[in-house]
């Protein structure tokens, strides 16, 4: 059986860092306390650490922002580049440098408990592209303009703008087919996720 969400940046819980140095909006997350899985959107507003998240890793992409670099306990720093998941470990004290003000799409994945990953995608219109639903949770997270999402199984289609997501659960071991997403008006950029639950 297959459970789907289309969710807004309205719905989005707004939160303090743990270090209180910036905001999140959580997006959604795992029913289990601890969580296995969180994903959420970020303000990066100047140079600041990250907070620490011990027994989870982290991938980070970066949405807006120019020069931004990140630094894992006190290494070399790196740059991130928009749209390029970056995957460190939360147990690592983190900071970030940039000009201004940025905003990053954030996993969050419980070490043990389950596995996870994001790619991005990007189309032109009228292009499509097509995602298996292989794992128990999936994502379409639309970047960049705006995208349609065909969910052949329960005959649903889905119309997703900037900075909106489309969550699809899967509860069963059954096999589906592939999710369709199309390119609605002009180019669209988009993040998909697959998270695969251990236990």
């Amino acid at each position: 059986m297959l459970e789907t969400r289309h969710l807004t940046p309205k719905t989005f819980a707004i939160q303090p860092w743990k270090n209180g140095l910036g905001e999140t909006r959580e997006i959604a997350l795992d029913s289990q306390r601890p969580y296995r899985w969180r994903v959420s959107q970020a303000t990066l507003s100047g140079d600041c650490p990250f907070s620490l998240f011990p027994g989870y890793k982290r991938t980070i992409v970066l949405l807006e922002g120019d020069s931004v670099e990140i630094q894992i306990e006190g290494k070399e720093r790196r740059p991130l580049v928009r749209l390029l998941p970056f995957t460190f470990s939360g147990n690592l004290p983190a900071q970030v440098f940039l000009n201004g003000r940025g905003e990053d799409f954030n996993l969050f994945i419980k070490e043990g408990a389950a596995k996870g990953a994001l790619y991005p995608a990007h189309m032109g219109k009228g292009e499509d592209y097509q995602f298996p639903l292989a794992g128990n949770e999936h994502l379409i997270y639309c970047t960049r303009g705006k995208l349609k999402v065909f969910e052949r199984n329960l005959n649903k289609t889905f119309k997703l703008s900037q900075g909106e997501i489309l969550m699809i659960r899967r509860t069963d071991k059954e096999e589906y087919l592939n999710v369709k997403a199309v390119a609605h008006e002009g180019e669209v950029s988009l993040l998909w996720g697959v998270i695969h639950l251990l236990n």
